[in-house]
């Protein structure tokens, strides 16, 4: 990230660009410069906004942290501090603290869709058997009902071997 600090200098490109370089809106672009975690280059107000290597590093970091589930918030000090510290160590620090938290609050929805995935199978086989019944006792079995029940076993089974 150090390199990155010092670029800047270089080639520009336009909001246009960057927003497909990185498979985003120019909306959002806006957005995020709205909530100054962007700041583009302009000869003027009015002028055409235009972004640098820096930019593109600063944006490149706001999307990772929505991918691992930063907020705004938590995002603009990381890169605060990527300003204020040279030796970034600070921000580092930081980054782990908030990815350790993540990290946590990730294993917790993972027990808890494990333990969704637990009722909804329970359920699945419950109903499973009710309709089995159902078709055991009907004096004029319906066709359809035997075809899916033949076919829905197998694939619940499968579903519910497997490792997760």
């Amino acid at each position: 990230m150090g390199a990155a600090k010092k670029a800047g200098e270089g080639k520009k490109i336009t909001i246009s660009e960057l927003a497909e370089e990185f498979g985003i809106t120019p909306r959002a672009i806006r957005y995020y410069e709205e909530l100054g975690l962007l700041c583009p280059h302009r000869k003027s107000p009015t002028s055409q906004r235009l972004y640098d290597e820096k930019d593109r590093v600063r944006l490149k970091l706001i999307l990772r942290g929505k991918r691992f589930g930063f907020s705004l918030a938590e995002t603009r000090e990381i890169l605060e501090l990527y300003e204020a510290d040279p030796t970034e160590r600070r921000q580092i620090q930081r980054t782990l603290e908030y990815g350790l938290e993540h990290l946590l609050e990730i294993d917790e929805k993972i027990d808890e869709l494990k333990e969704l995935r637990r009722e909804m199978l329970e359920f699945a086989r419950r109903f499973l058997k009710i309709l089995e019944s159902m078709a055991e006792e009907d004096p004029r079995p319906d066709p359809r009902l035997r075809k899916f029940l033949e076919s829905y076993r197998p694939r619940l089974e499968a579903v519910a071997k497997r490792k997760i």
